[in-house]
C-alpha cells in the first residue's frame, strides 16, 4: 500500500472520531430519546424568551417579589375594643392619675386576661398596658400621667420593641391615684414637647372634670380654660382621641367630646 493511501486513511480515522466527539458518541435526530444531544439545543429561542439556569431566571425572580410582598401598614392601636386610627405610627396615652381616679370599683378584664376589680386607674392602667403590648414593632410611642404635676415615661418618642414596650408598661403600673386634675397643661406639654414633634395621635384616658392649672394645685379654671388651653397649644393639627372612664356628671361627658372635637376631631370612648 502506498504512503498516500496509508495518509487517506489515518485523515479518515480521524475524521469520524471528531465527528463522534461533537455528537456525544451518538448518531441520530437531537429530540426524543435519553441520550441523544444537538449542537443547536437552546440557541434558537426567540429574542425576550426566558433565561433559565443559576445566571437570570426572571420567572423565578418575580415568585419570589410576589412572595415577598409590600410591607404590611401598621396595625391601629386598640383601646377598649376601638380601633384608634392614626396618622403616623407613633401615640403618646396621656393618663389622668387624678384622685378622682381612685373610685367607681368594678370588676373587669385585666392585661392577662384574668378577671380581677379595681378603681378607675386600675382599669385605666391596665388598658393602656394592653395597648402598649399590642403595638407592632414599627410604632413609636410614650406615656404622660398627670394630676397637677406631669410625670412622662420616655420624654421621647421610642420604639416599640419588646424591651421598651416591657419598660412602659411597668412604668404604667407603678402609677397611683393622687392629686387634682390638670389635664389642660398636660395636653398642652404633649402637644408642644419638642421629643413628640412628629407624633400626630395621642389619647387622653380620663374621668373627666378638669381643675389645677399649676404644680402647686392653684391657678384653678373651669372645664372650657382646660379646653381652650389644649387647642391653642395644638398648633401642629395633631389628633386627640378621648376615652371617658365611668364619667358621673354631663360636663364630664361634654369636656371630653369637646376635647376631641376641637383636636382632629378625635374618637370619644365611654367606658362605664
Amino acid at each position: 500500500m502506498s504512503k498516500w493511501w496509508i495518509i487517506l486513511l489515518v485523515l479518515g480515522l480521524t475524521t469520524g472520531l471528531w465527528a463522534q466527539t461533537q455528537t456525544g458518541g451518538h448518531t441520530g435526530s437531537g429530540s426524543g430519546s435519553a441520550g441523544n444531544y444537538s449542537v443547536d439545543e437552546g440557541l434558537d429561542k426567540s429574542f425576550g424568551a426566558e433565561m433559565k439556569g443559576d445566571i437570570y431566571d426572571p420567572e423565578k425572580e418575580e415568585e419570589e417579589e410576589e412572595e415577598e410582598g409590600p410591607e404590611d401598614p401598621p396595625l391601629p392601636p386598640e383601646l377598649y375594643g376601638e380601633e384608634l386610627p392614626v396618622e403616623t405610627a407613633e401615640i403618646v396615652y396621656i393618663i389622668d392619675q387624678s384622685c378622682s381616679m381612685h373610685s367607681q370599683y368594678q370588676t373587669f378584664i385585666n392585661e392577662n386576661g384574668q378577671q380581677v376589680s379595681g378603681y378607675r386607674m386600675d382599669r385605666a392602667k391596665s388598658e393602656v398596658i394592653t395597648s402598649i403590648n399590642q403595638l407592632s414593632s414599627n410604632f413609636k410611642f410614650d406615656v404622660v400621667s398627670y394630676d397637677c404635676s406631669k410625670r412622662i415615661c420616655f420624654n421621647v418618642m421610642t420604639d416599640a420593641t419588646e424591651g421598651n414596650k416591657i419598660t412602659g408598661s411597668g412604668w404604667v403600673s407603678g402609677l397611683s391615684a393622687t392629686g387634682a386634675t390638670g389635664t389642660g397643661p398636660a395636653c398642652a406639654y404633649a402637644l408642644t414637647n419638642p421629643g413628640y414633634s412628629s407624633c400626630m395621635t395621642y389619647v387622653l384616658v380620663t374621668d373627666g372634670a378638669p381643675n389645677c392649672l399649676d404644680s402647686a394645685g392653684y391657678g384653678w379654671a373651669s372645664s372650657s380654660a382646660h379646653r381652650t388651653m389644649i387647642a391653642g397649644a395644638n398648633g401642629k393639627g395633631a389628633t386627640i382621641h378621648v376615652i371617658l372612664i365611668s364619667p358621673n356628671y354631663a360636663d364630664m361627658i361634654n369636656f371630653g367630646t369637646g376635647v376631641a372635637a376641637d383636636n382632629g376631631p378625635g374618637q370619644v370612648t365611654i367606658v362605664n
